[in-house]
């Protein structure tokens, strides 16, 4: 009885620790990708700020 709630236990941390890696995964990605986008955007502003000050 006793090792059947262990065994429990165990797959449960499995599983919790392979949802908090994949999330952590996820969030590096999406920090990635906003940092790449920031780049842009300041890119374009940089542009858009340019082509203004030429009129």
């Amino acid at each position: 009885m006793m090792d059947d709630k262990g065994q429990i236990s165990a797959e449960l941390l499995i599983i919790m620790t392979a949802i908090i890696a994949t999330a952590i995964v996820v969030v590096n990605a999406m920090m990635n990708s906003s940092s790449a986008a920031e780049k842009k955007l300041e890119s374009t502003a940089a542009k858009a700020i340019k082509q203004v000050g030429k009129i």
